[in-house]
């Protein structure tokens, strides 16, 4: 008697050459995106375009950290999967576990580094978790699944979910870490440029506060109608960013 037959998945729904029933990667030559369970959940990441060669390279300048509020297992299989040899981080990895603060990371910082964060570069695709620190280096966040937000996001913040129609289809395309290598180099450079000059250990902070003042220099900004209500237009994001790129900032009702 034939109680059932199981048929192999029809791939009926594909989104981004994923079937979203089984999913199962329909791309015959494509290997950076990985399927893992944890929890009881099947999950699946992309890595980001260039991020092996990116680590690869920024290993040889700098002592490289993970600082992450994914939880403990979800961070070193991350972690597994960029670093399979445990050449590039080793065990230099603090989950949510380990963490003092749910809402910011600068506090591990001092745990890490007790004689001081002078020499320390921050790369993530958050300010507020890193206080806006000046050591930080911000990334455009990278969304190849589309209606997924930030799993990782700090306790009690929006996860930030995206609508598809917010996201262009150029996550395969996307040359943000190539971007950001060069920024490092120019970093890594200009501070050992000082120290050979000076026999001065600068504070990194300065080297990417300089670098990041070049890009705007010599504008003036005309902010109109982007502050919200309510907000006084120093404390707003655009504001911050404008100031911090070097660009003089003038608000309409002050013409």
């Amino acid at each position: 008697m034939l109680i059932a037959r199981i048929e192999p998945c029809q791939h009926a729904i594909v989104i981004k050459d994923m079937c979203a029933t089984c999913g199962r990667d329909l791309r015959e030559s494509h290997n950076d995106i990985f399927a893992y369970k944890m929890f009881g959940t099947e999950y699946y990441t992309k890595i980001r375009p260039y991020t092996r060669e990116f680590l690869e390279h920024m290993s040889t300048l700098f002592e490289m950290h993970i600082i992450t509020y994914g939880q403990r297992q979800y961070a070193h299989k991350i972690a597994e999967i960029i670093d399979p040899k445990k050449t590039l981080f080793a065990q230099r990895i603090m989950s949510r576990d380990e963490l003092f603060s749910a809402q910011h990371k600068t506090r591990n910082l001092r745990a890490l580094f007790p004689c001081g964060d002078q020499l320390i570069v921050i790369i993530d695709d958050r300010a507020d978790v890193w206080q806006f620190s000046e050591a930080l280096i911000q990334v455009k966040p990278y969304r190849f699944f589309k209606e997924v937000g930030d799993i990782n996001a700090p306790l009690g913040v929006n996860k930030g979910g995206v609508s598809p129609v917010d996201i262009e289809d150029e996550a395969d395309n996307d040359r943000t870490l190539e971007y950001i290598e060069r920024t490092l180099v120019d970093v890594h450079t200009n501070f050992y440029k000082y120290y050979d000059e000076t026999q001065e250990i600068r504070d990194v902070k300065v080297v990417i506060s300089y670098i990041k003042k070049q890009v705007l220099r010599g504008l003036v900004i005309v902010l109109s109608g982007v502050v919200p209500l309510g907000v006084k237009p120093e404390y707003s994001e655009a504001y911050r960013l404008c100031t911090q790129f070097g660009a003089t900032v003038i608000f309409r009702g002050l013409l």
